[in-house]
Formats: structure tokens, sequence, C-alpha cells
């Protein structure tokens, strides 16, 4: 097996998944992007990757061996997610570098949430062949994510809406959430009352 370019988006200095790599059974690279933007970001990891298949993880991933055989098989004409609740997320995502390319990569445009969606639903209309990739195959390190600022819950809101409106009633598969949940559970009423209505006001904005 060749070897592969695993790229990892991060603003961390300790990027807790490379501890977890060390199973890898193939020879690989690593690429550590900290360019601003999440859509950016991934896109200069790929920029820089030497290999063929590529590999984007979260930065706070414990990955158990089983899941280098599900990132191995990986083939031309196809890509690879983990899902969350009915939700494609970049947690694993594996795709040949012919295939990322082929699509235009992520949109650069996106910087804070839904970089992962909108890659999902611009790769099935391609179309290429996807495999879900069972999350239970990770665990995320605990007490690690950021919390995040009103600032970023207003940006993530308005980059929610222009998915939604851009691809309502073209999937069967739910792939349109707006991240709430994670407010509630956190007690964070505030941002997510901000969130909520902010929600609102861009959709009603684009009718």
């Amino acid at each position: 097996m060749s070897a592969i370019s695993i790229i990892i988006t991060t603003i961390r200095d300790n990027v807790i998944t490379a501890a977890s790599l060390e199973h890898c059974p193939v020879p690989y690279e690593v690429i550590i992007s900290k360019k601003r933007g999440l859509g950016f970001a991934r896109n200069w990891g790929a920029r820089q990757a030497n290999h063929d298949l590529l590999v984007f993880l979260d930065d706070d991933l414990w990955l158990k061996d089983e899941i280098w055989k599900e990132i191995l098989s990986t083939r031309k004409g196809e890509f690879k997610m983990t899902f969350f609740e009915d939700f494609p997320i970049t947690r694993v995502m594996v795709i040949r570098k012919q295939d990322f390319w082929s699509i235009g990569g992520f949109d650069e445009s996106i910087q804070y949430t839904g970089e992962d969606r909108d890659f999902f639903a611009r790769a099935l209309l391609k179309p290429l062949h996807f495999v879900e990739i069972p999350i239970d195959l990770t665990i995320h390190a605990p007490h690690q994510r950021r919390s995040q600022n009103i600032h970023v819950a207003i940006r993530a809101t308005a980059e929610n809406v222009r998915f939604i409106l851009k691809y309502t009633g073209m999937f069967p598969k739910t792939i349109f959430k707006v991240d709430f949940f994670d407010r509630l559970k956190n007690r964070k009423i505030r941002t997510l009352l901000l969130q909520t209505s902010l929600l609102y006001y861009y959709l009603i904005k684009s009718i």
C-alpha cells in the first residue's frame, strides 16, 4: 500500500490526534493546517499533500485500530465520511486526490461551519459514491473543544442558512442541521436564543 497524506486542521499547539497515528499500517505524512477559515485551511492542507489518498481528521481524536481498514480501502470514484445524527461531519473524511479536486475541494468562503455538509452535497452531485465510516471508530478526547463566542455563532448561523437555501429539496437524506444542541446541552442559553433568532431572520430575509 502506498503512503497516505493525513491533513489535520487546528488552531491548537497540541494536536491530540497525532498521538493515535502510530498504529497506521502504511507510511504517512502529517500536514497541520492552521490557516484561517475551515474551507481554506482544509484545501491548503490538500495542496501540500504528496500522496494520492487524502485523510482529513479532526484535531482532538483517538482513532481505534480498526479504522485503518476503512480508510485504506477507499477507491477511486468514492469518498468516505463519518456521520453524527444523520449529519455528515469531517471528523474523518477520506478521498482520492483526483476526486477531491474534481469537485473543487472545500468551499473556501465557508469559514466557521458547514464546509463538510457542502462538500458532501457537491460530491454526491458529481456524482461520487459515498461510504459511511462508523463514528464509533473514533473517540473525542475529553474536554478539548473550544467554546464558541457570539461573533462565531452569528457567522456560523449565516453560513448554515446559506447552505439550507442552496441545497433544500435535493437530497432524501437529512443533511440540514443547525448546531444548536451543543448550546442547549452546555447551557449557553444566550447563544442559543441568538442563533435561533438569527436563523429565522436570515431565512426570512432571503425569501
